[in-house]
């Protein structure tokens, strides 16, 4: 493990334009499941034919034109009260964000580095690069403003393609793990396709359905967890559906990282091919909770 002061020197062979650079913080260090375990379900597959959604008003004037094409909507869809949102605006994250440090875990060979975490031009970006010799990359939580039983959560964002550099969009329990729902995954492949996982249960049970779409384009990929279910949405359109013991009933929170993923049956690894700088580009973040 290389330590921290070295992370910091070498974070200059990075591309990160420093005009859009967020001030670092330490953080919670995350998710340490081993996604390697995914092997206790057999998935199921469907694909959707995902089309580019009609852009929505936006919260604020320069959302007339976010980078991805699709506003932050300026109200909440029926049966559900607004939260929170986070349209990236300005240079830094806001304070209710927590950027991650240090080791993901055994599912990673990387790091991560608050430094990794940028806002600009509207959005954030989860910056994957090579330091040294270690892949580098990026995770945040909104903890302190996100974390309820049930809601609705939905994430603007795409991945560039880099074998072996995954992303997570998900629910993380706010007290005791599992369960975990992971509405949005990718296991450092093509972004040919993304994964929902629930887990739940001592044993950490799993249930997992994917998806295939192009999702090194935009998209807006949520869920919406009620009493009895977990409906996972693309672009507005609900394209699975969870029930029984996968639903969890205790306070959860919206996290979303990348990481340098270890080789598994589940999981590509970097390798020499995987391209110097991966990034994961969020535009927006919507939270609402039951009406």
């Amino acid at each position: 493990m290389a330590p921290a002061a070295a992370l910091v020197s070498l974070a200059a062979l990075c591309l990160v334009p420093t005009a859009s650079a967020s001030s670092a913080s330490s953080a919670p260090t995350g998710r340490t499941v081993v996604p390697a375990s995914r092997t206790t379900t057999v998935p199921a597959r469907a694909t959707v034919a995902v089309t580019r959604a009609t852009s929505v008003l936006g919260s604020r004037a320069a959302a007339a034109h976010p980078p991805s094409g699709v506003a932050l909507a300026r109200t909440a869809p029926r049966g559900w009260v607004r939260v929170w949102a986070d349209d990236f605006g300005g240079t830094s994250l806001k304070p209710a964000w927590d950027k991650y440090s240090g080791y993901p875990g055994s599912y990673s060979t990387g790091y991560w580095s608050p430094r990794h975490v940028q806002v600009g031009r509207g959005m954030m970006t989860l910056r994957g690069c090579r330091e040294g010799s270690t892949f580098v990359t990026a995770g945040v939580s909104a903890t302190r403003v996100t974390s309820q039983v049930y809601g609705k959560y939905l994430v603007r964002m795409r991945a560039d393609v880099g074998q072996g550099v995954g992303y997570v969009a998900l629910l993380w329990p706010s007290d005791g793990w599992p369960p975990e729902i992971d509405f949005a995954e990718d296991a450092g492949h093509q972004r040919t396709t993304t994964s929902a996982t629930a887990h739940w249960g001592r044993a950490n049970l799993q249930q997992q359905l994917i998806l295939n779409a192009d999702f090194s384009k935009w998209h807006t990929l949520g869920v919406e967890w009620t009493p009895t279910s977990l409906k996972y949405t693309i672009d507005g359109r609900v394209w699975a559906t969870m029930t029984g013991s996968a639903v969890p009933h205790q306070p959860m929170h919206l996290a979303v990282q990348s990481a340098a993923l270890a080789c598994s049956s589940w999981a590509a690894c970097v390798t020499s091919q995987t391209p110097r700088n991966v990034n994961v580009e969020v535009d927006w973040v919507d939270v609402y909770r039951m009406a």
